[in-house]
């Protein structure tokens, strides 16, 4: 009679401590919102590839003097990459809107979180995947004054280390878009860029209760930011042509207001008619 009953204590013991709640720590690398890519003007022919590359020249999230206070835990356990390169394949769609998709990587994470807690976070790099729509709208007869617009959507794949273990990764949604007023003068075009993209996070702790399935690592994407740029594209000929802006991203979720200044740089073919 007593080895049932202790059989029994055994059973229910290890399944009170499989059900426990608990909590894991995270540290994770995500990547600076930015506006999303167009010089406000059509593709001239049916196809165009282009690639870029990007930097943040003064990160308000790595700024010198800051550190969490001493015994206080970071609501956030994500360092925004300072880096970022990427590649478009776009398709002309009309007279004046093409689609596109577009791959973009970033790394070189920050030494802090944007709460200001030092952190470790993973060099593996940051992975954006996004379907792009552009459009342009001309202003005035000879079209050399046009507002463009921009919108990008998929997905953002951060890599993410739970208790200090392994690297794993985690997708979260992704979106941007941009109105961009652009003039055209010979080859030069002039463009401003206004709108907004998703903010994304890592925790720092995760809970997770006794009636929960456990989630394994967790990237969430929570708020967007405000994007401005203004930059200039030239064409060199041949279907080839160089962009260049600066830009930054404004949010109330960095303690600055902002991410800090970045530098982008394009190269881009126009191929077929």
């Amino acid at each position: 009679m007593l080895r049932p009953l202790l059989l029994t204590a055994a059973v229910l013991a290890l399944a009170g401590s499989a059900t426990s709640a608990y909590t894991f720590d995270q540290e994770g690398t995500v990547a600076a919102p930015r506006a999303a890519s167009h010089d406000g003007q059509p593709l001239d022919d049916d196809f165009r590839i282009e690639g870029h590359a990007a930097t943040t020249t003064s990160s308000t999230i790595d700024r010198a003097g800051v550190s969490a206070r001493p015994g206080e835990r970071a609501t956030s356990g994500a360092a925004v990459a300072r880096n970022q390169a990427g590649l478009a394949l776009r398709r002309k769609a009309g007279e004046h809107v093409d689609v596109g998709l577009e791959v973009d990587g970033a790394w070189g994470p920050t030494r802090t979180t944007r709460d200001g807690a030092p952190v470790d976070a993973p060099d593996e790099p940051v992975l954006d995947v996004a379907l792009a729509v552009r459009a342009s709208t001309p202003l005035g007869d000879d079209g050399s004054f046009r507002i463009g617009w921009a919108v990008n959507a998929g997905a953002h794949q951060a890599p993410i280390r739970r208790d200090a273990g392994s690297t794993r990764r985690d997708a979260a949604f992704l979106f941007r878009a941009a109105m961009v007023p652009s003039l055209r003068r010979g080859v030069v075009t002039l463009f401003g860029s206004f709108g907004v993209a998703t903010e994304t996070d890592v925790p720092a702790s995760v809970f997770v209760s006794d009636r929960q399935d456990d989630p394994g690592v967790v990237h969430d994407t929570v708020g967007v930011a405000l994007t401005v740029a203004a930059g200039a594209s030239v064409e060199l000929g041949s279907g080839a042509r160089v962009t260049a802006r600066v830009g930054d991203a404004l949010s109330r979720r960095v303690d600055a207001g902002h991410y800090g200044p970045q530098v982008d740089v394009g190269l881009a073919f126009d191929l077929g008619k």
